[in-house]
């Protein structure tokens, strides 16, 4: 299969589990702190549907969107990858062990 992430009018991919993971932390500190979807759309610039599909881990969303809810939040953004990171490594082992890189790790 190609990856045509990123080229105009390619059909987009779906989310991954470090995107899980992350909408997981994002919801838990937004439970945490009672916070409404809403008032996050509206601090963050997005509508409260697109906020939803954030953090229900069903939308990919880039970095400076990610670092904006962040803050919104409360979350500490290197924290919040670092942490979804570790907890998500095995994603990259496929179950034949024959994931491509482009690095030896």
């Amino acid at each position: 299969m190609c990856n045509t992430y990123g080229m105009p009018g390619a059909a987009k991919q779906d989310p991954g589990p470090l995107t899980s993971e992350v909408a997981a932390r994002l919801r838990a500190r937004v439970a945490r702190e009672k916070l409404a979807g809403k008032d996050i759309a509206a601090a963050v610039g997005v509508s409260p549907p697109q906020m939803s599909k954030i953090l229900d881990g069903k939308k990919q969303i880039d970095i400076e969107l990610l670092d904006r809810i962040c803050w919104a939040i409360g979350q500490n953004f290197d924290d919040l990858i670092r942490e979804a990171d570790e907890a998500t490594s095995f994603r990259y082992v496929g179950p034949d062990w024959n994931t491509p890189t482009l690095v030896r790790h």
